[in-house]
């Protein structure tokens, strides 16, 4: 029988905390929504980035397809579930309600997990590991009419990008078992190298170190480079102990600083754009 999908029957989280220094991530206890007080009713998930091609004598010579993650609308029930809102929007609650606060922090990342019936009875679980919510959800009532229900439906945006460590977006399980904690695909992870910052301001002569994040191999293992495009404004060196490059503003004007590991013969590379100041 085919998967199709035949609806929603759980939704959960789990608080996801990156440390950017050590290039960690960890997550938090998984917490389903309770049905009845915030249940899922329904869920898209749009792919974020799209094809890019690079024509020369009116033909496609290069072509890239850039994975930006998803963006996600997520219906919910309307009855509040005070600590989803603190988790999701840094909304604090007390023992008489919730609290929204004006200009506060960035909103938390987290793992989402939906459960989904199919066809099959099988189920499918998708996982999406690094969410955040990009808005907060409209409010909206009217009153009863005839002594029916009147529940609104608020929607939360929320965008799940390629987690920091290792760009996972989203790993999907057969199967609708409540999950206990968050899993990880036991493929290969490919290798690869992010500067904590891609773009610096600095002044002519200083010096300043930029940390990176490796997965999966450790950092003093790996043939690591650091340069710089234009030596006359900057110069960079690699620096192993710290996992990055230190970068030496040289005279005034821009350039690109570009570090690499190679792993089994693969190289992979991150870039900082670097800004050297009077």
């Amino acid at each position: 029988m085919a998967k199709l999908k035949r609806g929603i029957t759980n939704v959960a989280y789990a608080p996801a905390t990156y440390n950017a220094q050590a290039g960690t991530l960890t997550y938090g206890n998984v917490r389903y929504l309770e049905s009845d007080v915030a249940g899922g009713r329904e869920y898209s998930a749009d792919p974020r980035g799209e094809s890019q091609k690079i024509y020369a004598d009116s033909i496609a010579v290069y072509g890239e397809t850039v994975n930006d993650g998803y963006d996600i609308n997520l219906t919910l029930l309307s009855i509040f579930d005070e600590q989803f809102r603190e988790d999701w929007l840094n909304e604090v609650h007390d023992d008489n309600g919730v609290a929204e606060y004006a200009n506060a922090e960035e909103y938390p990342y987290y793992a989402l997990i939906i459960h989904e019936d199919t066809a099959d009875g099988v189920g499918l679980t998708s996982v999406y590991y690094y969410c955040q919510s990009s808005g907060r959800p409209s409010d909206s009532g009217k009153t009863a009419e005839g002594g029916a229900f009147e529940h609104e439906f608020p929607q939360y945006p929320l965008v799940a990008s390629p987690r920091p460590t290792d760009k996972l977006v989203r790993y999907q399980i057969h199967g609708k078992e409540k999950l206990t904690s968050i899993p990880e695909p036991s493929g290969v992870i490919t290798p690869m190298i992010e500067l904590e910052k891609h773009r610096i301001v600095i002044k002519d002569g200083d010096q300043v170190t930029l940390s990176a994040v490796t997965v999966p191999e450790d950092i003093t293992s790996l043939n690591m480079t650091a340069t710089a495009a234009d030596s006359s404004v900057a110069t960079a060196l690699p620096t192993i102990d710290t996992a990055g490059c230190t970068i030496t503003a040289e005279g005034v004007g821009n350039t690109i600083v570009t570090l690499q590991i190679t792993v089994a013969g693969v190289t992979y590379s991150d870039t900082c754009t670097v800004i050297v100041e009077e």
